[in-house]
């Protein structure tokens, strides 16, 4: 996770408003979840893994840990 960090930079990027979990059952839902509670614009939530992604329509997402970046 370190190297990725390192690659965050700029006026854009504010740690305090990154959300990373090893595993997560969707980035999505945790996204809406901290936005009910008044998160602040641009924070960002980050997961290795995703148990219970979605994609378009509702359908499933293969979300492996390891293979891809996935955010919301």
């Amino acid at each position: 996770m370190a190297p990725l960090l390192a690659g965050l930079t700029g006026s854009l990027f504010r740690p305090a408003l990154y959300h990373f979990f090893p595993v997560l059952d969707s980035t999505n839902r945790y996204a809406a979840w901290l936005a009910q509670g008044g998160a602040e614009q641009g924070t960002v939530v980050v997961a290795d893994q995703q148990t219970q992604g979605r994609g378009r329509l509702g359908r499933h997402w293969s979300s492996p840990a390891g293979l891809n970046l996935y955010c919301s």
